[in-house]
């Protein structure tokens, strides 16, 4: 879990070749994170590794969609 130091201060945690942003909550009580090249690619959880864990399930689920709808490019990300 993360240190009271990062508090105040958005984290980025290296998830692969890109880079995902990891910011404490006080309201939720936990963290929000986002997949930045991927807009709207977000999520949270109580803890740094379930955060991590459900932001891999958003980002697998939005490039599902993508490539469904036709719309996928090699340009995506590689958020993991």
């Amino acid at each position: 879990m993360c240190g009271a130091d990062c508090a105040d201060t958005m984290r980025d945690m290296v998830a692969g070749d890109d880079k995902v942003f990891l910011e404490p909550d006080a309201e939720y009580g936990g963290y929000v994170v986002e997949c930045p090249s991927l807009p709207g690619t977000y999520s949270q959880g109580k803890t740094v590794s379930e955060a991590l864990a459900n932001i891999q399930e958003a980002i697998q689920l939005t490039l599902e969609d993508m490539e469904s709808a036709g719309s996928r490019s090699s340009i995506l990300p590689k958020c993991w």
